[in-house]
């Protein structure tokens, strides 16, 4: 291994302890921290040697150092150290000795190194000059490429040389840089790509941000190669198959490492063929059994599919659905397992396809026509081009498929499970389909027959099953050809989105807990009030609970039996030890110990001071211009009265993407919002103080930082009390950029466009200061967005990554008034879609993304959500809800109260726009209930759109009077301290 060697022409200055070394520019933390804790070991280790002077080991450890007795002047130096850990002399003696002690084995020679950075790193620390400082360095470099750490070797020599020039040194660095400085260290051709691209692997990060690599990066016949750059690699997109190419990565490639690319790199590459290639569409396994053509496969360069379709049959979907198979690609060798053990080929054999040089193309698998009549189970299909190796695993797809016109929904709750069945081609309701309900143990714990509403359920002690016995399947079947089946473990679908909020809803029993606050220290006693009810939130007296309480740890801390004290209700005092452990303290309530808790609360234990303090920020400013600094007056006041006089002040300032708009541009989006924005954060500088009136006029430098889009200052000063405790107060402001903005505004809801429909928009510009100005020939630009996914092969599996792509499909000019905003239409299929607009220079962009056609971001796991509104927020019993939404198409939906049950259904005809359906309110329901409504789209054939659902919910109450308490307090108007206070209360 080659050396770079600079100790010996470095010589070693004997320096002491200086009163204060100034701050350094080299950092390096895990150094430092050692630096901090060696001083302590080695005082362990000088034994006798402490008793001699600092002065006196030093010049003793330089004169064994040239004697050739490194080990020895380890010692003397290491006590030196010991004994005045400032001296500067006594860390560079201890690292070069370290560096030259002749090691016993390899675990000495590491703990040797190790030392000699850390001693190099305390020298550094510790001299006075930059000429001290570079020796040092060069030291801590020297050390670091030994132990073949390139980036801190190189980082230290620089440092080094920043300092001092030292042609020994310079030589050491510039040898090292080109060994293992930055540099190319691997490239490849990625021809498998529908878009092949070479890229380059560099040994550090490229430079960030907005930075122009095209200069540095030629291709042979393209002349503006587009480029991209990740972390430390650097891709040339946009070649093309069968052609080669000469790439040239030019000397002076910026990195992140602050070291140019040293030398350029010539490269001859040949983007060959896509390799024959067999995929399918993904994960999706029920097919409709009418208008589907086929199992779509998508192949690439491949001329004839082998085909293998085998047959897990019914009994054994419970074990397969289970297993991490299910949905997964599988090997041959498991399909083989699949064919001649756990189920039965059925088909195999090969069909062509018609390949278009390096293209994906679909075929069709007519599974139907090969396999017959479908019997009970579900189908796995591999696939793989002719020709491929039979182990060869990389090319081989697989498709899990059961082939139905069942669509299958089911809701669990308290009272049972209930399945609704729908034809996917008509989604009329199916009657008379056999239901299966399976346990995880395989067993059948129910069969029912849908009824003319493709209803039914399964009683409530079915759905409380548990281990073996809790439900996990439901199988349908008309028990001639058709089946299907849905999966009843994994999570439901999340409603939040929707609405759908509150906190877990108990079956039975409920018990409310709380505590009179929420934060205790220790030695004080926590008062605990808590509320027996039943689903229905009907008192339950007589029933005594257990309480439970743990610490921090998990430890059960007391466990009490509370008798009911009346109506439901009893109350506990707990008192806290002095010792009282700190953190997170939890209260579980339980009917049955033995059994789930019915309620639980939490209290923390702090050794808190309470707060004294009010502060409030008053800023001078309420929208601040680009590198203008904040203004904001701080005013403290003890809350007993006085004001918070001579109190310190800090903070930091972040700086962020603006959260809304400008003032002046409300409903307008500015700048690119899909451009990455780092934020930055900076502290105050520290000193102000408030005066005797607790005020303080606190001056924050804000930067002006270039982005792409407007960004806003979070500015967080903190006020120090006398006793140690802090207070902290935020105010955020708004950065208006110091250049014209371009505002668009979206004149249409989200879900308002539709297919061929047209996309209006509003245009206004403004100057840097706010003002609406006129603006001509600004040019946009309207892209349609497409979102793919890049299937390729890596270490022989696929694997996929998103893929956006735009096309353009309009263009033009618009001239931007004063006076009103200028207005834009462009008419739209259904897609997504975005709209750039530039000022007629280019130095001012805007772009805004948006979506034709109604559930554009949902996914087939997903529903489209269903925008469900009521005429009432709460009802009577005995009234008539009114339940109003808008579909963009015809189809049937069914309508459910539900809580913690299913109470009520209906399924109704709805027609392509407004519906409005009336449900009886029910006493039964509870104090209130979800209105829910699943609307589904049938198989649109002529249109090839597939089934497709969406869902809607909305809450309402019941007989919420009824529920429903008021309350007044009369406290006295003044309250005497050290006394008892009374307070009225009156339930109305």
């Amino acid at each position: 291994m080659r050396s770079w060697s600079c100790l010996a022409a470095l010589a070693l200055s004997l320096f002491f302890a200086n009163p204060a070394f100034a701050d350094k520019s080299f950092v390096d933390d895990n150094l430092a921290s050692n630096v901090v804790r060696f001083p302590a070991t080695l005082r362990k280790e000088a034994g006798g040697l402490i008793q001699r002077p600092p002065a006196r080991l030093v010049a003793d450890g330089l004169a064994a150092l040239s004697h050739g007795d490194a080990r020895r002047a380890l010692d003397l130096f290491g006590a030196a150290i010991a004994l005045d850990e400032k001296n500067a002399a006594s860390w560079l003696g201890y690292a070069r000795a370290a560096f030259a002690t002749e090691p016993r084995d390899d675990g000495e020679r590491y703990t040797l190194r190790n030392r000699a950075l850390t001693a190099a790193y305390g020298a550094y620390q510790h001299v006075a000059t930059p000429a001290e400082e570079a020796k040092a360095l060069a030291v801590l470099g020297e050390v670091s490429a030994d132990l073949q750490q390139w980036r801190p070797a190189l980082k230290a020599y620089r440092a080094s040389l920043e300092r001092s020039e030292n042609a020994d040194v310079r030589k050491s660095y510039e040898d090292l840089r080109k060994e293992r400085g930055f540099r190319i260290i691997d490239y490849k051709v990625d021809s498998d790509a529908d878009q092949p691209r070479a890229c380059f692997d560099f040994s550090d990060p490229l430079q960030g941000g907005k930075v122009d690599f095209a200069p540095f990066v030629a291709v042979s016949g393209n002349a503006n190669p587009a480029i991209t750059v990740e972390q430390a690699e650097l891709c040339v997109e946009g070649l093309k198959h069968g052609e080669r190419y000469a790439i040239v990565l030019r000397e002076g490639l910026p990195s992140a490492v602050d070291e140019p690319l040293l030398k350029s790199a010539d490269y001859e590459i040949y983007v060959r063929d896509r390799s024959p290639q067999v995929r399918f569409s993904g994960k999706n396994y029920v097919l409709p059994r009418v208008g589907q053509e086929g199992i779509p496969l998508f192949s690439i360069n491949a001329t004839k599919i082998n085909v293998t379709i085998s047959r897990i049959g019914d009994r054994s979907l419970l074990p397969t659905v289970r297993s991490e198979d299910f949905l997964s690609q599988i090997s041959s060798y498991r399909a083989g397992q699949i064919s001649d053990e756990e189920g039965a080929k059925v088909w195999s054999g090969s069909m062509d396809a018609k390949p278009i040089a390096n293209t994906e193309v679909t075929t069709a698998f007519p599974v139907l026509d090969a396999v017959g009549k479908l019997e009970p189970g579900i189908y796995v299909m591999s696939a793989s081009p002719d020709g491929a190796a039979a182990d060869d695993d990389s090319s081989r797809a697989t498709q899990w498929f059961v082939v139905s016109d069942f669509g299958l929904t089911a809701f669990s709750g308290s009272d049972g499970v209930h399945v609704s069945v729908k034809s996917l081609a008509s989604a009329a309701p199916l009657a008379g389909v056999e239901l299966r309900l399976i346990a995880k143990n395989n067993e059948v714990l129910d069969t029912k027959l849908t009824d003319a509403n493709g209803y039914a359920h399964f009683e409530a002690g079915l759905a409380r099953g548990t281990g073996g016995l809790r439900p996990s399947l439901v199988v349908a079947s008309d028990r001639k050809s058709d089946y299907a089946f849905l999966d009843l473990l994994p999570a439901g679908f999340d409603l939040t989105d929707r609405g759908v909020t509150g906190r877990l809803v108990r079956t039975a029993l409920d018990a409310f807990l709380f505590t009179e606050r929420g934060v205790y220290r220790s030695g004080e006693t926590v008062f605990l009030t808590a509320l027996l009810r039943d689903a229905n939130a009907q008192l339950v007296q007589g029933l005594p609970l257990t309480i439970i309480i743990r610490r921090p740890d998990g430890i059960e801390y007391k466990r009490i039996k509370l008798d009911d004290q009346g109506l439901g209700g009893r109350s506990l005092m707990l008192p806290l030890l002095s010792d009282a452990q700190q953190g997170t303290w939890r209260i579980e309530a339980y009917a049955d110990p033995k059994s789930d808790s019915i309620g639980d609360t939490s209290f923390l234990v702090e050794d808190y001071v309470p707060q004294k303090l009010e502060v409030n920020l008053a800023p001078s400013e309420h929208v601040l211009e680009a590198g203008q600094p904040a203004r904001v007056g701080v005013d403290a006041r003890f809350l007993y009265g006085a004001p918070g006089a001579n109190l310190d002040l800090s903070g930091n300032v972040t700086i962020e993407p603006l959260e809304g708009s400008l003032p002046g541009l409300e409903g307008y989006t500015v700048g690119l919002e899909d451009e990455p924005f780092q934020g930055q954060s900076k502290p105050i500088e520290e000193g102000t103080t408030t005066d005797a009136k607790g005020h303080a006029d606190v001056v924050v430098a804000v930067e002006d930082v270039a982005a792409p889009r407007p960004l806003e200052a979070k500015i967080t000063l903190t006020v120090g009390e006398t006793g140690g405790r802090s207070l902290d107060r935020t105010v955020t402001l708004p950065i208006r950029p110091s250049h014209a903005l371009i505002g668009v505004m979206k004149l249409f809801k989200d879900d308002e466009l539709t297919d061929n429909s047209l996309a209006k928009f509003a245009v206004i510009a403004v100057d840097a200061h706010g003002k609406r100005v006129a603006q001509t020939h600004s040019s946009w630009t309207l892209s349609e967005v497409h979102k793919s996914f890049q299937w390729y092969r890596r270490d022989g599996a696929w694997q996929f990554e998103p893929l956006t792509t735009t096309r353009k499909v309009a263009d033009g000019q618009l001239n931007v008034g004063t006076d009103a905003p200028g207005t834009l239409e462009v008419p739209v299929k259904y897609g997504s879609y975005r709209l750039d607009m530039h000022s007629a220079d280019g130095a001012t962009q805007t772009a805004i993304s948006f979506y034709a056609g109604w559930g554009g971001a949902t996914t087939a796991d997903t529903p489209d959500t269903l925008e469900l509104t009521l005429d009432k927020h709460d009802y009577d019993s005995g009234n008539m809800a009114k339940l109003h939404f808008s579909t963009k198409f015809a189809g049937t939906a069914t309508v459910a109260v539900v809580n913690e049950g299913v109470h009520a259904l209906k399924t109704v005809d709805v027609h392509a726009g407004a519906n409005d359906i009336e449900m009886p309110v029910d006493a039964s329901w509870g104090a209130g209930a979800y209105m829910l409504a699943l609307v589904h789209r049938p198989l649109d054939t002529a249109a090839k759109r597939l089934p497709g659902r969406a869902l809607g919910v909305a809450w309402f109450g019941i007989d919420r009077g009824a529920h429903t308490l008021g309350v007044e307090l009369a406290p006295p108007e003044k309250v005497r301290p050290r006394g008892q206070l009374d307070i009225p209360v009156k339930l109305t």
